[in-house]
């Protein structure tokens, strides 16, 4: 493998609007970092879109159905990534999408699995060990192992902008959480909740919501 140094000042502005680089004056072996690591994998997998600046720190566990997904600007993605987008599944046919928005950080050991949608806004933070799914494995035949039975529960799974989904947590099929939600640590949301949400528990429930008329948190 060669390696080409950026040996020009064209090179390196042709770098810098690619992955949003600071001044030249600024620029620190960080950002040179990213900047390469980023270049890397946006021709590795082949995103439908890759945001300047947006990595996935190595190694991942498994990245599959990239085509299918649009990631924004400035996005991270921790060590031990599970990115399962899948369009086919014993002979059944699926349409994923699968969005990211601008400056969204994704924690290390997250498993997300895409059959239908899955939007998660911009700045968004998941936390280490979350999982995000939008369908279910069937379980419904006795006699067959689970993985060699189709998916099931196909229901879109949307996080608003500038969450929080805490360790350990899960969001489930269906689930659509508003603007600024906390889901709390190992906390499984199985159902929706509007903005400014504070979520404990499992199943999930609300312990705190933010009165947008009377302007105050309730309780």
């Amino acid at each position: 493998m060669s390696v080409t140094f950026l040996s020009t000042s064209s090179q390196l502005c042709a770098v810098r609007r690619e992955t949003a680089l600071p001044p030249i004056e600024r620029v620190t072996a960080k950002h040179l970092g990213i900047a390469l690591l980023h270049a890397v994998e946006k021709r590795l997998f082949r995103f439908e879109t890759f945001g300047a600046a947006s990595i996935i720190v190595p190694p991942a566990r498994r990245v599959l159905g990239t085509k299918y997904a649009s990631i924004g600007r400035g996005c991270f993605f921790g060590a031990g990534l599970t990115l399962s987008i899948c369009d086919e599944y014993l002979g059944v046919r699926y349409t994923p999408v699968f969005v990211v928005g601008d400056q969204t950080m994704i924690g290390r050991d997250v498993v997300i699995a895409c059959t239908h949608s899955v939007i998660i806004g911009a700045a968004v933070t998941v936390a280490d060990r979350v999982y995000i799914g939008d369908s279910y494995h069937g379980y419904t035949d006795p006699e067959r192992a689970i993985l060699e039975q189709p998916m099931q529960g196909q229901a879109p799974v949307t996080i608003g902008d500038g969450c929080f989904i805490g360790i350990g947590s899960a969001i489930l099929p269906g689930v659509t959480l508003g603007p600024r939600c906390v889901v709390g640590p190992n906390a499984v949301v199985t159902r929706s909740f509007e903005a400014n949400t504070v979520l404990l528990g499992n199943p999930a429930r609300a312990i705190r919501i933010y009165d947008h008329t009377k302007k105050v948190w309730i309780p």
